[in-house]
C-alpha cells in the first residue's frame, strides 16, 4: 500500500506505542530512558507525519520491541501489511551497533559489565548496562588487538569485566588491566554451582557471568599480581621435573626386579649406574631401555640443580624466606613454595583460613542431626598441601618434641592423620610468623632443639639490615 495511505489512518501510531508499551510492561521512558529521549527527538526533527511514524516504529525495532513487524503477533503483521517495503528496509537496522552508538554518543555516564567466555582459540564476550540490558555480543579471535577495540568502544564510562580462572588469563586480565577495566577472577568450581543452566553454550556462558557480575553474585579467586607469577610457576615446574625423576627411577627399579637384581649400587642420577648396569646379566632391549631412563634421570637431576642455585639466589635475600627458615623443618626449597604460593598472607583473616586454604584441615557432611567429616576435598591450594606435609615428615625426623607429639597422635588414630596434624600445626606457625613479622619461638608453647643435622646442609644466610633494605623483596 502507498505511504499515504498510512497519514490518513491517525489511530495506527499510537497503536504502535501501545504495543510497544505493553510488551515491555512499563512506560517507555521509565524502562528506557535513553531510547523515549531518542524517540522525541527523532519525532521533533521529521519532516511529516509520515516519517514521524516511521522513526517510531524504527526505534522500537532497534529496542527490540520486534512486535510491530514479526510475524508471530497478528495485531504487528497487520498494521506491516500497510507499510511499504522501503519503510520496512528503514526499520531492519542492526539494534546492537545503534544501540551502541547511542551510549557513546550520549553524555552519561552508563556502568557496564562484561561477561568473557574465555577458550584457547576464541573468546566471547557479552556487555550488559546496569540494568541487564545486552549492549554487546560478540564472538572474536584470541588477538589483543581485538580484545582492545572492543573494550575501546565505550570510552569515559566505567567498566568492570569477569573471566573464570582457567588455563590462560594471564594475559587476558594484564591486557584489561592496562585499558583501565576493572577485571574480576570468578572461581570456576563454585561458579559452576550457581550459574547450572540446562543449555550451555559459550554466548550463555559469557551473559550469565555478565549478569551475575552486575548483581554481584561472582565468586572470586585469588589473582596473583604479575610480578609473583613467573617464579610461582617456575617452582612449579620444578616440582613437576622432580615428580617426573621419581618416576622414571621407579621404572627403573621394576625392571630390574623383573631379573631379580633388587640391590642397586648407585643411583639411577649417578654416571656410574652405567657402569653398574655392565655388571648385570640383562637382554639388550632392556639395557637399552635402562641406559636412556638413566641419561633423563641424569639430564633432569642437572636441570633441578639449576633451578635451585636460580631460586636460592633470588629469594634468600628476602625477609620472607629468612622468617620461613626458622621454622622446623622448612628449608629453602620448601620455604620458597610456600612463600610463592601464600603470596600476600594478609587476605586470609585467621590461621584457620589459610589451614583450609593449604587443605590441612577436613570438611564437613552434616545434615539431619548426623555429622560426618568428608575427607578428600580439592578445595584449596595441592602445592601448599605438598609442602607442608614434606615440612612434617622431616620435623617429625629430626626434632623430638615434634615425633613425640605425632607419636601420640597415632595412637589415637593413623600415621597418616598424624602426619596432617603435624602439618596443620605447622601451617598456623607459618601464618603467625608471616603476620607478626617474627621468628619461630615455640612448638605449643615448647621451645624445641635440632635433634641432629639435615641430611644436606642448610646454611641459612643471616642478613643485616642494611642488605635487607636495599634487596628486592620478591615476597
Amino acid at each position: 500500500m502507498k505511504m499515504t495511505a498510512i497519514a490518513k489512518e491517525n489511530k495506527n501510531r499510537s497503536l504502535i506505542c501501545c504495543i510497544g508499551c505493553l510488551i515491555i510492561q512499563k512506560p517507555l521512558s521509565n524502562r528506557w530512558p535513553l531510547l523515549a529521549k531518542r524517540v522525541a527527538q527523532e519525532r521533533s526533527g521529521a519532516a511529516n507525519y509520515n516519517e514521524q511514524i516511521l522513526c517510531e516504529a524504527a526505534t522500537l525495532r532497534e529496542a527490540s520491541l520486534t512486535l510491530v513487524f514479526s510475524s508471530s503477533v497478528v495485531v504487528g503483521r497487520d498494521i506491516s501489511k500497510k507499510v511499504s517495503h522501503e519503510s520496512e528496509e528503514f526499520c531492519m537496522i542492526d539494534y546492537r551497533s545503534q544501540l551502541t552508538k547511542s551510549f557513546t554518543n550520549s553524555q552519561e555516564i552508563v556502568m557496564l559489565y562484561s561477561g568473557i567466555d574465555l577458550h584457547r582459540r576464541s573468546i566471547v564476550i557479552c556487555t550488559v548496562n546496569d540494568s541487564g540490558t545486552i549492549v554487546e555480543r560478540r564472538n572474536m579471535k584470541t588477538h589483543p588487538e581485538l580484545v582492545r577495540a572492543y573494550f575501546q568502544q565505550w570510552p569515559g564510562n566505567e567498566h568492570r569485566a569477569v573471566v573464570e580462572c582457567t588455563t590462560g588469563w594471564y594475559w587476558l586480565c594484564d591486557l584489561l588491566h592496562s585499558l583501565g577495566v576493572d577485571i574480576v577472577l570468578a572461581h570456576a568450581k563454585y561458579l559452576k554451582a550457581i550459574s547450572y543452566a540446562k543449555v550451555k553454550t559459550d554466548a550463555v556462558d559469557a551473559e550469565t557471568l555478565a549478569q551475575l557480575l552486575r548483581m554481584g553474585y561472582i565468586p572470586e579467586a585469588h589473582q596473583l599480581p604479575p610480578e609473583y607469577r613467573a617464579m610461582r610457576d617456575l617452582l612449579r615446574q620444578r616440582m613437576v621435573m622432580e615428580h617426573k625423576r621419581k618416576n622414571i627411577i621407579q621404572r627403573i627399579a621394576s625392571i630390574l626386579a623383573q631379573f631379580n637384581v633388587t640391590t642397586i649400587t648407585f643411583s639411577p642420577s649417578d654416571p656410574r649406574f652405567s657402569t653398574f648396569l655392565e655388571t648385570c646379566s640383562l637382554p639388550t632391549e632392556y639395557r637399552m631401555t635402562l641406559l636412556m631412563y638413566h641419561r633423563q634421570c641424569i639430564e633432569a637431576t642437572e636441570h633441578r640443580k639449576q633451578l635451585e642455585k636460580y631460586f636460592k639466589a633470588r629469594l634468600r635475600p628476602t625477609l620472607t624466606l629468612q622468617l620461613l627458615m626458622s621454622i622446623p623443618g622448612l628449608g629453602e626449597i620448601t620455604g620458597a613454595i610456600i612463600a610463592m604460593e601464600t603470596g600476600d598472607i594478609h587476605r586470609f583473616a585467621d590461621a584457620k583460613h589459610y589451614c583450609s586454604y593449604c587443605r590441612l584441615v577436613p570438611g564437613a557432611k552434616d545434615s539431619g542431626g548426623k555429622h560426618a567429616h568428608r575427607s578428600g576435598s580439592k578445595d584449596g591450594n595441592k602445592y601448599l598441601k605438598y609442602a607442608f606435609i614434606e615440612t612434617a615428615i622431616k620435623a617429625m625426623m629430626y626434632y623430638p618434641e615434634i615425633k613425640e607429639f605425632a607419636a601420640c597422635l597415632e595412637q589415637r588414630s593413623t600415621k597418616a592423620i598424624a602426619r596432617t596434624v603435624v602439618a596443620k600445626e605447622l601451617a598456623k606457625i607459618v601464618f603467625y610468623v608471616l603476620t607478626k613479622e617474627q621468628e619461630f619461638k615455640t612448638f605449643k608453647g615448647i621451645a624445641i632443639e635440632k635433634l641432629r643435622d639435615w641430611p644436606r646442609a642448610r646454611k641459612p644466610v643471616r642478613i643485616t639490615e642494611e642488605e635487607l633494605a636495599s634487596a628486592m623483596s620478591v615476597v
